[in-house]
C-alpha cells in the first residue's frame, strides 16, 4: 500500500512538473515566433508578392531569411543533437553501472530495456539501439530540413543563379516530414502490437482476440 501511494505521489508530482515545463515551452515557442515576425514586419521583410520558384516562404529572399529562421534552425538542430548525445552517454553509464555493479533489485532497469548483456560491447549496442529509437523524430527533422538549408544557403551565396536540383531537393525533403513522422508513430511497439493482433484476429475466434491484444 505504501509503495502504491509513493508511486501515485511521484506520478502526480511528475505530471505537475511536466505541465509546468509545457507552459514554459509554449511561452518560449510562441514568444520567439511573435518576436521574429514583429522584427520582420518592422524591417519590411515580409513577402507580399509571390516569386517564381519561391512560393513556400513568406520572408523576403536575402540575409533576413537566414538570420531570423535558417541559422537559428541550424543552431537548434545542433543543440538538440548535443542533448541527445549527452542523454545517451548518461543512460549508458547509469544502466551499465546498475547491471555490472550489482545494484539492488529496486534499482534494476526494466527488462524491456536491459536484457542482461554479458559484455560491454553488447550493452553498448543495446544502448545505441535505444538511442536510435529515441532520436527518430530528430533524425526525420534533420532529413526533412536538409534540403531547405542547402537550398537557402546556396541562394544566399548565389542570389542570381538558382539551382534546380537544390530546389527539387528542398520540395521533396520538406514534403516528406509529415509522412515520416507518421511512420515513426507506427513504429511504436504498442501500435505494432495492436496491428499484429488486428491482422491475426481476422481468422481468430472471438474468444481469442483479447489474448492476442495482450500478447
Amino acid at each position: 500500500t505504501s509503495t502504491s501511494s509513493t508511486n501515485n505521489s511521484s506520478s502526480s508530482a511528475y505530471s505537475r512538473s511536466a505541465r509546468g515545463f509545457s507552459m514554459t515551452y509554449h511561452a518560449i515557442a510562441w514568444g520567439a515566433a511573435l518576436a521574429s515576425v514583429s522584427v520582420l514586419w518592422a524591417a519590411k521583410q515580409l513577402q507580399t508578392e509571390l516569386h517564381a520558384g519561391d512560393l513556400w516562404c513568406w520572408v523576403e529572399p536575402g540575409v533576413w531569411r537566414m538570420v531570423v529562421f535558417y541559422i537559428p534552425l541550424l543552431l537548434f538542430v545542433l543543440l538538440n543533437l548535443g542533448v541527445y548525445i549527452a542523454i545517451t552517454v548518461t543512460v549508458y553509464r547509469k544502466y551499465h553501472a546498475v547491471v555490472v555493479g550489482g545494484s539492488s533489485v529496486e534499482e534494476q532497469p526494466r527488462a524491456a530495456f536491459v536484457r542482461q548483456p554479458t559484455t560491454r560491447l553488447q550493452f553498448a549496442k543495446q544502448t545505441a539501439g535505444w538511442a536510435f529509437r529515441a532520436s527518430l523524430y530528430l533524425i526525420v527533422f534533420v532529413i526533412s530540413r536538409s534540403g531547405s538549408l542547402l537550398n537557402r544557403f546556396w541562394q544566399l551565396a548565389h542570389p542570381q543563379r538558382a539551382s534546380f536540383a537544390l530546389m527539387l531537393l528542398h520540395v521533396m525533403t520538406q514534403g516528406l516530414q509529415g509522412f515520416l513522422y507518421a511512420m515513426i508513430y507506427m513504429y511504436n511497439e504498442s501500435v505494432l502490437r495492436r496491428a499484429r493482433a488486428a491482422w491475426a484476429a481476422r481468422n481468430a475466434a472471438p474468444r481469442d482476440i483479447d489474448a492476442l491484444m495482450q500478447s
